[in-house]
């Protein structure tokens, strides 16, 4: 990662304590190598609990502390295995039969082949070990896997794998022929980490070579394989102690799942030892793992030119459906260039008709102020009338009431000129009278309450109407 704090690891959420035990900076981000090395590593079910064993195997508990097993004087970089390589030619390595005692059916195989599918267990790949090697390297090759089971089908009575990150050098020894004996390993019943048993699963494959493992005599020709030249492991007199080291240089899947298993239940088997395998058997053999593969490459080919065929289709499909695209494109930019020019055209429109209409409320007004004004000065209307005469013209004018208006305006035009203001109502008690002075409004509500009080039907503006008219028909 490393971290610059350990208030940084916090932030990131990452381990800084150990069985309640604080650590240090430098042991969190020793942590932190550890698990970002194994994290990129394939088929690691749970990085960080990989980590931690690692990790626990390089520092101790003393005095309230986690402190080095032993002090290096500098820390080894972990070695990535860039230099792999898969072998995807079939390799022939068992064929249904009794071996050493042993019977294995049909049905034993391709339950090996279905718990390989369904992820039991990983079929590893080591080298042998024989009686010339040290008993650390013989240790150490025992736990390696130098790589894994890719592929795994069963064809008649014949059982074939391919193979997955395998390092070059061993692939190439393999390809070559070099390590043609070879073995396999197989549980009769086998203990997953979560508790349950499966039958017949596939556990490994191992080559050996003629005179033992070419590649490999001591434990510093390990990382080699991975083309790092120029390291040599400072290989310590503790065996755990170098095989800690080599845990730290390589990741986590060039070792094996450490789950206890009933070694009893383990069953090895050498190809060398099926002896009812004779050579014309074996190139029959091959001939028609050719044939299967010629067939399968000629349908391949087919399938590939079908889909150039597809494809091309597909092509000209998307470039019709591109020239379509685009021509609607076109069409709907047009179609919005219509909309706002036609929103323009409404809101033009819009506040054309408020003007006219403006314009038209304007001149009625004035039109009825002319008129009115007309009737004030030939003194046929009185001024005090003149704004409630505005208004009636304006309405008669509004409710197109053409009748009503001419005989409004006749009603003016043809009074005789006022010249008295005064007038005075007698009610039907004829005692009672009030005068009204219609140029200064004084006394008109009193004789608005007496037309009432004459005939109570009548409202306050009907009551007023009436002896506007009376004064303007002449009456005193």
């Amino acid at each position: 990662m490393p971290y610059s704090s350990i208030k940084a690891a916090i932030n990131a959420n990452f381990p800084v304590t150990v069985e309640d035990i604080n650590l240090t900076l430098e042991q969190i981000n020793k942590l932190a190598d550890i698990y970002d090395g194994i994290k990129t590593s394939e088929n690691v079910d749970n990085p960080m609990a990989v980590a931690w064993g690692t990790w626990k195997k390089l520092y101790k508990k003393e005095d309230g502390k986690w402190i080095k097993k032993i002090e290096k004087k500098e820390e080894m970089k972990k070695i990535e295995p860039l230099n792999i390589m898969d072998i995807d030619i079939p390799l022939h390595v068992f064929t249904v039969g009794t071996w050493n005692g042993v019977t294995v059916t049909e049905k034993d195989v391709d339950e090996m082949i279905s718990n390989f599918q369904n992820k039991v267990a990983e079929g590893y790949v080591t080298v042998n070990h024989d009686d010339k090697l040290t008993a650390l390297l013989a240790k150490t090759l025992k736990v390696m896997s130098l790589g894994n089971v890719k592929t795994m089908f069963r064809k008649g009575k014949d059982l074939f794998i391919t193979l997955k990150r395998v390092p070059a050098l061993i692939a190439q020894l393999i390809n070559s022929g070099s390590m043609g004996k070879r073995s396999i390993e197989f549980y009769k019943n086998y203990k997953h980490g979560n508790g349950n048993i499966y039958k017949n699963v596939f556990r490994g494959i191992t080559f050996h070579g003629a005179d033992g493992f070419p590649a490999i005599s001591t434990l510093s020709d390990i990382p080699k394989l991975f083309k790092v030249e120029d390291l040599e492991l400072d290989i310590l007199n503790n065996e755990e102690e170098s095989l800690d080291t080599l845990k730290q240089l390589l990741p986590a899947t060039c070792f094996k799942e450490e789950i206890e298993q009933d070694e009893t239940q383990i069953v090895s088997l050498s190809l060398e030892e099926l002896s009812n395998i004779n050579k014309e058997d074996n190139i029959k053999m091959k001939v028609e793992i050719l044939k299967t593969e010629y067939e399968e490459l000629l349908s391949f080919k087919n399938q590939n030119e079908n889909l150039i065929k597809e494809k091309e289709t597909v092509q000209s499909d998307i470039t019709k459906l591109k020239t379509e695209n685009d021509n609607l494109k076109t069409e709907n930019d047009n179609l919005k260039t219509d909309v706002e020019n036609s929103k323009k055209e409404l809101e033009q429109y819009e506040a054309l008709k408020t003007k006219i209409a403006e314009d038209n409320k304007n001149a009625i007004k004035n039109e009825a102020k002319g008129f009115i004004r007309k009737m004030v000065e030939e003194k046929k209307l009185k001024p005090k009338y003149e704004d409630q005469k505005i208004k009636d013209y304006i309405r008669y004018k509004n409710e197109n009431d053409e009748e009503g208006l001419n005989l409004f305006k006749e009603d003016l035009e043809t009074r005789d000129e006022i010249i008295n203001f005064d007038t005075y109502v007698t009610g039907n008690d004829t005692s009672t009278k009030k005068k009204i002075n219609w140029e200064t409004g004084e006394g008109l509500n009193e004789a608005i309450d007496l037309k009432i009080k004459d005939n109570p039907k009548l409202t306050f503006e009907q009551a007023r109407m009436e002896l506007e008219n009376e004064f303007n028909q002449g009456g005193n």
